[in-house]
């Protein structure tokens, strides 16, 4: 490996905790929703997510292995984060804007895109 510093790996475990604690919360929604059968789309993403979070529980042990272990189970943790904050964050509108997953329903209008501007050489 190359002279950098070995990677921090101690918040790892905390952040593990954390979205399992969003899992477990997410799970009690669901049921307060009306449960599986009301919100399948919802059980599937939680499903997905709780398999996630407790695939990144496991790798922890992994990670302390050394510190390729480490670089390649804290890349680990970090995506199922990304993928578990990006899917919650529309947790809060499921219900009240009628979306049945943890993501909002879809602009009914396509976003703008604009070209970008490059410079001119002479």
């Amino acid at each position: 490996m190359s002279n950098t510093a070995r990677p921090d790996f101690s918040a790892a475990p905390q952040a593990v905790l954390l979205a399992e604690g969003v899992v477990a919360s997410a799970t009690a929604s669901l049921i307060d929703l009306g449960g599986i059968d009301a919100n399948q789309v919802l059980a599937y993403d939680l499903a997905h997510a709780a398999a996630a979070v407790a695939t990144a529980r496991g790798i922890l042990e992994y990670g302390a292995l050394g510190e390729l272990e480490a670089r390649t189970a804290g890349a680990f943790v970090a995506e199922v984060l990304v993928d578990l904050a990006t899917a919650r964050s529309g947790a809060s509108a499921t219900g009240a804007s009628g979306a049945t997953g943890w993501r909002p329903p879809p602009s009914s209008s396509p976003p703008t895109v604009t070209r970008p501007s490059w410079p001119t050489w002479r």
